[in-house]
């Protein structure tokens, strides 16, 4: 026995190897999606000074043409105690805006995205990824 480990371990060992490149791989490219798409979603708003009907027909465009998950999410959670969940129009995508109230002539908004993770063996969670807009001025109080 002048080897030290045998041909059936050095192939476990590679498998394995593969195996966790191509988890990192998958999770970096699930988590650049993810941001992607918080990313258009926060300039379509501050693009059009809110969550508004322009927003949401762009935001449901861009979406449809980027192939993100289509379905609802629970936008119930807050991030923040100040925040408010906005009443989504457009319920296609699954993604969650929060309104952060007016203070100082300005109001922002909260965006999450999720990372989508299924395992082989059933095993199905979500991640979110939250970014917040540029403050958005409000120029008269009666229209927002």
């Amino acid at each position: 026995m002048r080897q030290s480990i045998g041909f059936t371990q050095t192939i476990a060992i590679m498998s394995v190897f593969i195996l966790m490149v191509f988890a990192l791989l998958t999770a970096s490219l699930s988590y650049y999606k993810a941001f992607k798409i918080n990313s258009y979603i926060s300039s379509i708003v501050e693009k059009y000074e809110g969550y508004n009907d322009l927003s949401i027909q762009e935001i449901t465009q861009k979406l449809s043409s980027l192939g993100y998950r289509m379905g609802t999410v629970d936008c119930k959670q807050t991030f923040s105690k100040k925040s408010t969940p906005v009443d989504r129009k457009e319920k296609q995508h699954a993604y969650c805006i929060y309104e952060y109230g007016s203070k100082n002539g300005y109001f922002t908004y909260g965006i999450v995205t999720y990372i989508f993770v299924e395992l082989p063996f059933g095993v199905h969670f979500k991640l979110p990824v939250y970014s917040e807009t540029e403050p958005i001025f409000i120029f008269n109080e009666g229209g927002k």
